[in-house]
């Protein structure tokens, strides 16, 4: 139910507004998803498609790299012949195998996972040495939006896309998966806002051995344990070993810096505005996630309940906080 691809009778040159993840026809819009876990009706992509080839980058759409990837704008067609607008990553180069492991390993680890609404959909992929990966497409990410100019997120908006990312964690560590790269462009945002974690090429099954190297996560958002191992020229995360980092509170040491970067616009968690000028019970959240030590840092499920009660509780008075933007109000006096 959240997925929304613009239908069109055949391939589309890419839009050249400044948002080149939106669908040109808003009002052709169509959901993919399947329904529900257990429903019996046949769709054409109710499962991921494994070996997908009717799928097509479009010429002269919109594209961007990551550091193991591209992602560029195609059309996948359906077993109707009709065409859906998607967003399709391969390898940025096939000839590295860093590279290859990396959309490899996403690919699988998306494919294995059951659909979840705060977890990209993907449609399908195709595993090897030239894999590829076709996703749902999304209005934008997170990233995207805190760079924009207008006047921000709203302390609610905030919370909401925490608590979205929070459930989307729990369904991954529920199936044994950590993500182990949440930053604010890993989080992808629908037209409504609504968030998915996407950017899986870090993820790994948390009861493998050396599931984490150097190179895992992006910097600023990488958990101190994670350095603090990797600089020790190791890191395994088991479930047999007490003595390994805790996949669970790697990832919510990720969303925490996220937090911090809408709350403040950058990564520092000493910042006598923020503390000044963030409601306290956001802060103090944001803070104990964001805890060097893991243990002190709160699981997935204590995050869930932690947002979802500042997002639904009631405000005493008239001191709301939910509806002001701290981008007017903390990032300005950061400057």
């Amino acid at each position: 139910d959240q997925h929304r691809g613009a239908k069109c009778d055949r391939p589309r040159k890419a839009s050249t507004s400044a948002n080149p993840h939106l669908p040109e026809n808003r009002s052709a819009k169509k959901s993919l998803r399947p329904k529900s876990e257990g429903t019996s009706t046949q769709n054409t992509a109710d499962r991921p498609i494994m070996n997908i080839d009717n799928a097509v980058v479009l010429r002269g759409g919109w594209q961007s790299r990551g550091r193991h990837g591209s992602v560029r704008e195609g059309v996948w067609f359906d077993k109707d012949g009709r065409a859906w607008k998607v967003a399709i990553k391969s390898a940025l180069d096939t000839r590295d195998k860093a590279c290859v492991e990396a959309i490899n390993r996403e690919c699988s680890a998306l494919t294995a996972l059951p659909h979840h609404p705060n977890i990209v959909w993907v449609i399908g992929g195709r595993m090897g040495d030239d894999p590829m990966i076709v996703e749902e497409l999304m209005a934008t990410n997170l990233g995207r939006l805190l760079c924009e100019s207008r006047p921000g997120l709203t302390y609610g908006d905030i919370v909401k896309i925490g608590l979205d990312v929070a459930r989307g964690m729990c369904h991954l560590q529920q199936h044994g998966f950590a993500h182990f790269n949440i930053t604010p462009s890993s989080i992808l945002l629908d037209e409504a806002q609504n968030a998915m974690l996407a950017g899986f090429s870090e993820s790994r099954h948390t009861g493998t051995k050396n599931v984490c190297t150097g190179s895992l996560g992006t910097p600023g958002y990488i958990a101190p344990e994670c350095l603090l191992a990797a600089k020790a020229g190791k890191l395994a995360i088991s479930e047999s070993s007490r003595a390994q980092p805790d996949a669970e509170k790697i990832d919510v040491y990720g969303l925490g810096k996220v937090l911090l970067k809408c709350i403040t616009g950058s990564l520092e968690v000493e910042s006598a505005a923020a503390e000044r000028l963030c409601p306290a019970p956001l802060w103090e959240f944001v803070c104990k996630c964001v805890e060097s030590r893991p243990e002190d840092r709160p699981g997935c499920g204590q995050v869930v309940k932690g947002l979802r009660g500042m997002l639904e509780g009631s405000q005493s008075g008239v001191d709301d906080w939910r509806p002001r933007r701290p981008k007017a109000e903390i990032w300005r006096v950061c400057e």
